[in-house]
């Protein structure tokens, strides 16, 4: 699965209804799941973002990558809105609760850049095979996810991130309690000085809208 981050740096109005999922049909036929996370502000005591949402498309084929990228998503909103960054990757789930899809939660948004002194591959394969078993262990979380930037948008210039990641949680008192915890902030945040550029990390907490939904959420 593959997927595409429009972060948002204005305060978007989203309207949500048919024609939207329609138009994003339109435009990738092959279109699995779009969501728009939209931002819990002063959600973390001294810890502001400036992001005010991410809009997230899924899709099967990489190949779609391109045409997604260009897509103009001022259409989708009541206003205009100012896309600071774009970003496609290749998700991986390291870790699902089986009840995740039948509970409403918040959800962590955690964009970041890799150590400069690491290749992409070594950050990429640190962060799954070392990192990922560290942070499927997050108190209390009922999904754990990895985006791994696409190596093709390394051939033309620079990513403004490396990687995202999505931690989910049944609400907000829960995720903060677990943010705040020991494994946070030792065991996790202790190795993530192993491959991630600290002064990068942008972290969203966020509450999704269900633009089209996940195949999975049928079942």
């Amino acid at each position: 699965m593959f997927k595409i981050y429009y972060f948002i740096k204005s305060d978007p109005a989203l309207v949500i209804g048919e024609h939207v999922a329609d138009a994003l049909r339109q435009v990738c036929p092959s279109l699995d799941a779009a969501i728009f996370s939209a931002a819990i502000q002063d959600a973390i005591p001294d810890r502001p973002t400036a992001l005010r949402g991410v809009l997230e498309l899924w899709y099967e084929q990489q190949d779609d990558t391109a045409g997604l990228a260009q897509l103009s998503i001022d259409d989708l909103f009541d206003s205009n809105v100012e896309t600071v960054s774009v970003l496609a990757g290749m998700e991986r789930t390291v870790m699902r609760t089986p009840d995740f899809y039948e509970a409403d939660g918040v959800k962590g948004i955690y964009a970041f850049r890799r150590k400069k002194t690491m290749t992409v591959d070594d950050f990429q394969h640190y962060w799954w095979h070392h990192h990922g078993p560290i942070a499927a262990q997050t108190e209390n979380a009922t999904c754990y996810v990895q985006c791994h930037v696409t190596r093709d948008l390394y051939h033309d210039a620079t990513p403004a991130f490396d990687g995202v990641t999505e931690l989910y949680w049944p609400d907000m008192p829960t995720a903060l309690a677990s943010i705040g915890s020991r494994q946070m902030i030792e065991d996790q945040s202790n190795d993530a000085r192993n491959f991630v550029d600290l002064e990068s990390v942008d972290l969203m907490m966020a509450k999704q809208h269900t633009i089209i939904p996940p195949w999975k959420e049928s079942l």
